[in-house]
C-alpha cells in the first residue's frame, strides 16, 4: 500500500532518487535549506545538514542534485553563490567538498566507473565532465566535449566574486560581482566605474559564476 512518508502542507519536498540498496533520497527544506534526507527503518534522516541549497526548481523535470556511487558513497551539489560537489561517506557521516573550478554543475549522474556532469567554469565555456570515481587527484578528471570552441582572450574576462549584504527585514541578499577587466583600457584615477544591475528571475533562470558572454 502506498504511504507518505513526507512532504505535503509546510514540508515541501524534491529531487526524490533511490540508493542502490533502496532507500529513499530527497531534498527538503526543513531546516531552511534545501538539504537532503533518507528514509530508514521508517525515520527521515538528515544527511548532509548545511547552510546550501540541494534543492532544484520543481517546476523544472528530471533535474537531480545528487548521485549515488555505491550504497556507501553519495556525491551531491551544494549550490550556495556557487556549486560545490560534496563527497559523503555514508557509513561515518563525514564528507567534504571536491575541488574543482566549476561554479555550475548540473544533471550530475554516475555511469561506468565515474561521475558525470555538466560543468560551467568562469572563464571558460560549458562542458560535459567526466571524473573516475578511482581517482586521487586531478588526473581523473577529462573533459568529453565542450560547448563552444570559442577562443577568447581571458585579459577581458572579469571573474566573478560571490559577495552577500543585508536587505530588508534582516535578510541577507547575494550577487556575483564582476569588476571591470580590460586589457586595453582602465578608468580614471580615483573614480570608481558605474554599476550595472542584473537580477535573475528567479530559481529557474538563477544566476551561475559559469562564464557567460552576455555578462
Amino acid at each position: 500500500m502506498p504511504s507518505q512518508v513526507a512532504g505535503g502542507p509546510g514540508d515541501p519536498v524534491c529531487c526524490p532518487g533511490w540508493s542502490p540498496d533502496g532507500l529513499l533520497t530527497f531534498a527538503a527544506e526543513r531546516s531552511g535549506f534545501w538539504n537532503l534526507y533518507r528514509l530508514r527503518d521508517g525515520a527521515v534522516v538528515a544527511l548532509l545538514p548545511a547552510k546550501a541549497e540541494f534543492g532544484l526548481p520543481h517546476w523544472t523535470f528530471g533535474g537531480r542534485s545528487f548521485a549515488y556511487a555505491n550504497e556507501h558513497r553519495l556525491l551531491a551539489v551544494a549550490s550556495s553563490g556557487s556549486d560545490q560537489l560534496v563527497d559523503l561517506d555514508l557509513r561515518s557521516g563525514t564528507w567534504g567538498h571536491v575541488s574543482l573550478i566549476y561554479a555550475s554543475i548540473q544533471q550530475p549522474l554516475i555511469a561506468d566507473g565515474a561521475f558525470w556532469f555538466v560543468g560551467g567554469a568562469p572563464l571558460d565555456s560549458s562542458a560535459i565532465v567526466r571524473i573516475d570515481l578511482n581517482a586521487t587527484d586531478a588526473s581523473g578528471e577529462q573533459i568529453i566535449r565542450r560547448g563552444d570552441e570559442l577562443a577568447i582572450d581571458r585579459s577581458y574576462l572579469a571573474y566573478p566574486l560571490s559577495v552577500e549584504f543585508p536587505t530588508e527585514g534582516g535578510l541577507t541578499a547575494f550577487a556575483n560581482v564582476y569588476t571591470p577587466t580590460n586589457r586595453d583600457f582602465c578608468g580614471p584615477d580615483r573614480a570608481a566605474p558605474p554599476l550595472l544591475v542584473m537580477i535573475h528571475g528567479g530559481p529557474t533562470g538563477v544566476a551561475s559564476m559559469a562564464r557567460s558572454l552576455e555578462v
